[in-house]
């Protein structure tokens, strides 16, 4: 984890926008490829709310960064190591 994400992403601040907690959360995925999150476990890890995790795996979704699989955990699209 790194050491923004390790104190939470806490995009409710005003100096956090949308787009810089998704690159955190992009780059999270790239140090870890193997990693799948649900919304709560991301929440949780991330300092975030519960609604405002499911807005930015959407969006992560919706640039064809992530996928979600059926158990409703998030990982990264493609990745040969996330099978």
């Amino acid at each position: 984890m790194t050491p923004q994400m390790a104190s939470g992403v806490h995009a409710d601040t005003p100096d956090a926008s949308a787009s810089s907690v998704v690159q955190r959360i992009r780059g999270e995925y790239e140090e870890m490829p193997g990693l799948a999150l649900t919304v709560r476990q991301a929440a949780r890890l991330w300092g975030l709310e519960v609604p405002q995790s499911q807005r930015l795996f959407s969006e992560l979704v919706d640039s064809r960064f992530l996928i979600a699989d059926a158990s409703g955990a998030y990982r990264r699209r493609g990745c040969p190591r996330c099978s």
